[in-house]
């Protein structure tokens, strides 16, 4: 990953660090359908979800930790683990901040005792079809460590695409030109749902810089699929601003496509449906 690239996304997704400690790097359990993650995603409704447990994917120095969310008000268990950052409410509770569905199982991860879940508590009936398991886990403490033939700097594809996605997202809020340059392939074009108005890369980063003043720009719901050396990520967008002397509020969905060459990513479309006023 580009390192602006990168500092860029810990900026964005900078918020209270958690106070549970660290978990030992652990292998990824299976991971859940694109269909699964998307429907997660779309339907996500945070601000009434709250952190049940985490568990740690990656080798070091690339771990990420993933957190698994129920709805407190239906006590519905949502089945993928989210990145994000999470923080305590006034009730007790874990909420959690920039969450971005992943496609890691919670289910797997707790059926394999990955997912700890003593540090949060928890004032909600949980509706759930599988069978409980303890709350740490002895298996857990029990796994052996990852196999020395994994690299020590491998890491989920899916996780870094979702943090280049952020990151994009506050390059273009900051009107970071150099970590726009980084993270736009040469050929980039920005396309329109039916592909009437495509914007090359160059008129896509004048509009950006010099013809918008962005008050508020942010992705939400993000997740990515990885293909070989193609990422495909989707999310939801919104922007508050001006565009001369105009007022501007606009929402909508983006489909990005992504390219991996020479260990680097860069977006080289992005086909995106506006919508007038906020979501």
């Amino acid at each position: 990953m580009a390192l602006a690239a990168v500092l860029c996304a810990r900026a964005a997704l900078a918020a209270e660090p958690s106070s549970a400690p660290p978990a030992p790097p652990v292998s990824a359990p299976p991971q859940s359908g694109l269909l699964s993650s998307l429907k997660q995603a779309f339907k996500q409704d945070i601000e009434h979800e709250v952190v049940r447990g985490h568990f740690d994917e990656g080798s070091p120095p690339q771990v990420h930790r993933l957190y698994c969310l129920v709805d407190e008000k239906t006590g519905q268990l949502q089945p993928n683990a989210v990145a994000g950052n999470p923080y305590q409410r006034p009730d007790g509770m874990t909420g959690i901040k920039g969450a971005a569905v992943s496609f890691s199982s919670c289910v797997s991860a707790e059926q394999q005792g990955l997912l700890v879940t003593s540090d949060y508590a928890l004032k909600v009936a949980v509706r759930s079809e599988t069978a409980p398991t303890p709350r740490v886990g002895a298996a857990r403490a029990a796994r052996a460590p990852p196999p020395e033939t994994e690299s020590p700097g491998s890491s989920r594809p899916e996780i870094e695409l979702v943090e280049l996605t952020n990151a994009w997202a506050l390059a273009i809020k900051t009107k970071d030109l150099p970590s726009l340059e980084s993270l736009l392939a040469p050929e980039f074009a920005l396309h329109s749902w039916d592909d009437t108005v495509p914007i090359p890369r160059a008129e896509w980063l004048k509009q950006f810089v010099e013809g918008y003043e962005i008050a508020q720009y942010q992705h939400s719901a993000v997740a990515a699929q990885v293909y070989g050396t193609t990422g495909i990520v989707t999310s939801k967008w919104h922007r508050r601003g001006a565009q001369g002397s105009q007022p501007v509020e606009e929402h909508g969905y983006a489909v990005d496509v992504w390219r991996r060459k020479s260990d680097h990513w860069q977006v080289v479309s992005r086909t995106t449906l506006a919508l007038p006023g906020a979501e």
